[in-house]
C-alpha cells in the first residue's frame, strides 16, 4: 500500500528505519529487532542505501528479503549522486517487479570511502530530479528528506524550504526529517514550511541514543544537528553504557511526548537495527 494513503487513513502511527546488515549475524539481529517491533504495526520500515551505490546489492537484497518475510510495508531509500540512469532504473525495475510501492528518494552525499568518486557521471543532480523521474516513469509513492536545522550544504534556512518545496513540486508525497534533539527546530521548520505553502505530511525522525559519542560524531561531521546543553549534561553524568542507553530512552520519550502534545501524529524511529530503545520509547 502506498504510504501516502496510509498516512491519510491513519490517525497516528510509527515507522522504523534500518540499515542493510553485512553479515549473517547482522541479518539475524535485524530480523530479531524487526520481529520485536512488528507488534507496533509500523506504517512502514525503510532501508538505507549507501551514497554512490556502495552497498547497492546488499541494500536491494535486504529490501527484497524483508518484503518476502514480513507483512509490513518496506520502503527502500535510493540515492542518486553520481549514479548513471541505467543503475537507478535497474534498481527501480527490481523493486517494481517485487511489488515495492514506495521509495525514499535522496540525493545522498559523496561517499568519503570511495576515493576519486565522480559525481558528474550521475544524471540526477538533486533529489527533486530523482523524484520527478520516479513519478514520470514509475508508479511509486515517493518520500523526501528534510532537515529541521538545515542541510549542511545549505546557505540559509530559506534555501532548505525552497529545496523541500521543489521536491514536493516534483511529486513527493511526504517528508521524513533528519534527527534532531531540540523540538523547537522542528516546530520552526513546520512554521516556515506552512508559510511557503507546503501542506504534505512532515514526519519527525527520532534517534534513540545508544552511543552518545557516535551521535556527537555524526552530528558534527555530516549534519547540522545541534546537541542541546541539557542533553550534553545529562549524558555526561553517566559512564556506564546501559545507563546512557536508559537516559537516551528517557530523553527521546520526553521529546515524543512534547511532539504529541503539539499535534504530531506520526513518528519515524532510527532503530539502528536494535529494538529495545525504540520499543521502550513507544511504550512510554
Amino acid at each position: 500500500m502506498r504510504i501516502a494513503e496510509k498516512l491519510e487513513a491513519s490517525e497516528r502511527g510509527v515507522s522504523f528505519e534500518c540499515f542493510p546488515p553485512k553479515t549473517e549475524k547482522g541479518r539475524s539481529n535485524l530480523y530479531g529487532a524487526l520481529g520485536a517491533l512488528e507488534k507496533y504495526k509500523p506504517l512502514f520500515v525503510s532501508v538505507t542505501y549507501g551514497a554512490g551505490g556502495g552497498n547497492r546489492d546488499t541494500a536491494v537484497d535486504t529490501v527484497l528479503s524483508l518484503k518476502k518475510d514480513f507483512t509490513f510495508e518496506v520502503m527502500p531509500h535510493l540515492t542518486c549522486i553520481g549514479a548513471p540512469a541505467s543503475e537507478i532504473d535497474g534498481v527501480l525495475d527490481t523493486y517494481k517487479d517485487a511489488g515495492i510501492e514506495n521509495i525514499l528518494a535522496l540525493r545522498g552525499d559523496p561517499p568519503s570511502a570511495l576515493e576519486g568518486f565522480d559525481e558528474s557521471r550521475g544524471v540526477f543532480a538533486h533529489a527533486s530530479d530523482l523524484i520527478k523521474h520516479i513519478k514520470n516513469e514509475y508508479s511509486f509513492s515517493a518520500g523526501a528528506a528534510f532537515y529541521p536545522e538545515g542541510h549542511f550544504q545549505s546557505p540559509s534556512p530559506a534555501d532548505d524550504i525552497t529545496h523541500l518545496a521543489g521536491k514536493f513540486a516534483a511529486g513527493a508525497d511526504f517528508g521524513i526529517s533528519q534527527m534532531f534533539f531540540d523540538n523547537r527546530h522542528y516546530y520552526d521548520f513546520l512554521d516556515r514550511a506552512a508559510k511557503a505553502g507546503i501542506k504534505k505530511p512532515l514526519i519527525p525522525g527520532i534517534m534513540p541514543i545508544l552511543n552518545f559519542e557516535k551521535i556527537k560524531e555524526l552530528a558534527s561531521s555530516s549534519a547540522k544537528v545541534a546537541i542541546p546543553d541539557k542533553l550534553e549534561r545529562l549524558m555526561n553524568s553517566y559512564s556506564d553504557p546501559e545507563d546512557i542507553r536508559k537516559a537516551g530512552i528517557d530523553y527521546a520519550s520526553a521529546q515524543c511526548e512534547d511532539l504529541l502534545r503539539n499535534g504530531v501524529r506520526f513518528f519515524h524511529f532510527f532503530v539502528m537495527n536494535r529494538a529495545e530503545s525504540s520499543a521502550c520509547i513507544i511504550e512510554n
